[in-house]
């Protein structure tokens, strides 16, 4: 195929140098060989500028996606894995948190046994016993009063100054990350004792000393034997003490009264007036920021031991322990930063709450989660039931108490399942777990403390994701230690998104970075196109330029070359024509050492040859014309003496022929007579 398209390339031009002379076919081989190829590299340069435009620029908009892709990934990298450090670290925290709280909450009902058994060494009687309660006190933290703001829709706290103060370090070597925390608002302070009462029981249960440190007991001595005798008419510890021995301790579940609320939540005039129903907040249980004017929860938990006389047992000392110590270990903890707060807040998700043994609430922010027992019955109140077990309650028609001893427990807990809405309505919000089938947390708390232990999960409840912990409280004394969960179990709700917020604020932070640098990216990215559009522009004219400029120069190189390669061939032809018309001693001038100076130089040695070749020539003619003037003298000087004798024997031939001669003589006069003609001829001829 190249040598047809060579060939039909050949067919063309070739006719047309035809006609040129060397000068035109000089310059048209020069611009062929020079200008055609400088113009296709010209396009050729120009339509891979052009691709290379094209490419660029779509390799910029693919690298533009692909960076904003890639910083969209590494932010959501980042978050990711700053949501999942935190996550990590906030978990061991509060699962920390929760077992030093659940450990602490141990020790100090330790500390009960050990108060318990000094407390048999003592001689029964009222003063001893004051004596003995009078240092047994423990700090309890109230909050400031609370009101209710103007519009009615929010519990407010009252106006306090707040402490501004700060700590700067003093000395430089301490600046980095030096940080200063206020004092913990430690909220009103009141030094309670730890008893609400202290008894010394005969044998036949009947209270001989009794010493209280509360109104809410009785001061008077009763049988304690008979049930209605008893806290709430619920406590049946008389059966259990004459089962005890020297050293035994006996120690009972949580006793109180439960108190109802008649919603969950805010309680607040806005609130009661959409659900239609009275506002007084005092009448409802309390529920901290909820409800900072509510009744609170009033329950204790009873120690009892033999008190022994020579081995013989005389009678049984209690000590009846102001439950609201215990709710102290969890009702001030805040699982985040905050860490401590006079006034629980249950709507924030961030809270720790306690249960016992069987899974029931015993300490709560919202008072009217804690189980509690019916005053006017001794009965378990109802606790909050899922409807599904509400409807089989109701179809036994027995009391819940009858009821509860057959019912499955932790039953196919699952948060598709719905409350009880008849019992939120009466305010039976207590939460037993074994039976609050709609919070399968409950079910999870007690799996994981099923062999003691701690540990968390996270669970989307009361709309918001939250991490809960559980830890179980290790008291293993009396009953309590036929329960790998001892005393019960600590458990710390935490809003996901609070502990998450540091990492949220990141991830906004970098998403404001991501749109900016992608709207950066974005103008520098037009800013690159329209740059590399005006270049390749830029680049086509100067390039086009160029290339015209360089045909054009190429064009005036090859006029002047060719023009300098016909001179010295003209001035050559104007020298072997002035060799021609004789001019022999001219010679061609030779200049540099190029092949058109050795042509001249050929040319030259070559006239000097032919000029010798001429002079000997001449001299050599001259020489002939003399030789042949001399010749010629001499041959006619020859052929008169020659002719002479010839014609005479010419002459003498035939005279004599006309003589009678023999034949022989005759015949040698012929030959003689012949030759002598011929000679004559030849002669004529020289």
């Amino acid at each position: 195929m190249k040598n047809s398209f060579f060939s039909g390339l050949g067919k063309f031009f070739f006719p047309i140098l035809r006609h040129l002379g060397i000068r035109g076919k000089l310059i048209t081989i020069f611009l062929l060989i020079k200008v055609i190829p400088l113009i296709l590299l010209a396009w050729l340069a120009m339509a891979e500028i052009g691709g290379l435009g094209e490419k660029v620029g779509q390799q910029s908009t693919e690298l533009l996606a692909e960076t904003q892709k890639l910083v969209v990934q590494i932010g959501d990298l980042a978050s990711e894995n700053s949501i999942a450090a935190l996550d990590l670290k906030s978990r061991e925290s509060i699962e920390r948190l929760t077992s030093i709280t659940a450990q602490a909450v141990a020790d100090f009902l330790y500390e009960r046994d050990e108060d318990i058994l000094r407390a048999t060494q003592l001689e029964p009687g009222c003063k001893k016993f004051t004596d003995f309660l009078e240092f047994r006190r423990r700090p309890v933290v109230y909050h400031e009063p609370w009101q209710l703001n103007s519009e009615g829709d929010a519990w407010v706290a009252s106006e306090k100054a707040v402490d501004q103060s700060s700590v700067w370090p003093e000395n430089c070597d301490n600046r980095k990350a030096f940080h200063y925390r206020s004092p913990e608002s430690t909220g009103l302070v009141e030094d309670k004792p730890l008893y609400l009462e202290m008894t010394f029981v005969g044998l036949n249960g009947q209270e001989k000393y009794k010493v209280t440190t509360s109104k809410l007991l009785p001061k008077d001595l009763r049988n304690i034997a008979e049930k209605e005798n008893t806290w709430c008419r619920a406590e049946t510890y008389f059966a259990q003490l004459k089962k005890l021995k020297a050293g035994d301790i006996y120690v009972s579940e949580v006793i109180g009264a439960y108190l109802p609320a008649p919603l969950i939540g805010h309680y607040t005039k806005t609130r009661c007036l959409q659900k239609g129903i009275p506002f007084a907040p005092e009448e409802s249980a309390y529920a901290g920021k909820e409800n900072p004017l509510g009744r609170r929860f009033q329950g204790l938990v009873r120690w009892a031991a033999p008190v022994v006389k020579e081995e013989r047992v005389i009678g049984y000392v209690t000590l009846a322990l102001d439950h609201t110590h215990i709710m102290e270990f969890t009702d001030h903890l805040v699982p985040t930063e905050e860490r401590f707060s006079p006034i629980s807040d249950a709507a924030s998700g961030n809270y720790a709450f306690m249960w016992d043994y069987l899974g029931r609430n015993i300490s709560h922010p919202r008072d009217y989660f804690i189980v509690g027992y019916d005053p006017d019955t001794g009965q378990p109140a109802t606790p909050w039931l899922d409807q599904e077990t509400y409807d089989d309650w109701q179809a036994s028609g027995l009391p819940f108490a009858e009821f509860q001893k057959t019912a499955p427990v932790f039953h196919q807990q699952s948060l598709e399942k719905k409350p009880a809405l008849p019992l939120i309505k009466a305010g039976s919000l207590g939460l037993d777990g074994r039976y609050l089938n709609f919070a399968p947390q409950c079910s999870g708390w007690h799996n994981l403390t099923r062999h003691g232990g701690s540990g968390s999960f996270v669970i989307y409840w009361s709309n918001l994701w939250k991490l809960t912990t559980a830890a179980a409280i290790p008291y293993y004394t009396g009953f309590y230690r036929e329960s790998p969960r001892g005393f019960g179990y600590v458990t710390i709700g935490a809003n996901v998104h609070e502990f998450h917020r540091s990492a949220n604020e990141t991830a906004a932070q970098l998403k404001s970075i991501e749109k900016d640098y992608e709207v950066r990216l974005g103008r520098k990215s037009r800013e690159t196109r329209n740059f590399l559009a005006a270049s390749l522009k830029e680049t086509v004219s100067n390039l086009t330029l160029a290339t015209f400029v360089m045909i054009v120069l190429v064009i005036f190189i090859a006029v002047w070359m060719a023009s300098l390669l016909t001179a010295r061939i003209t001035t050559m032809i104007n020298g072997i024509k002035r060799f021609q018309e004789g001019d022999l001693q001219y010679r061609l001038v030779v200049k540099g050492e190029d092949e058109m100076a050795g042509l001249a130089r050929a040319y030259n040695e070559m006239s000097g040859a032919l000029g010798e070749s001429f002079d000997e020539l001449h001299k050599a003619r001259l020489k002939a014309e003399e030789s042949d003037r001399i010749k010629s003298l001499f041959l006619a000087n020859m052929s008169h003496e020659i002719r002479t004798p010839l014609n005479g024997i010419m002459g003498l031939s035939s005279l004599l022929l006309k003589t009678e001669l023999n034949q022989d003589q005759k015949k040698h006069l012929k030959t003689l007579k012949v030759s002598a003609d011929s000679l004559l001829v030849v002669i004529d001829d020289i």
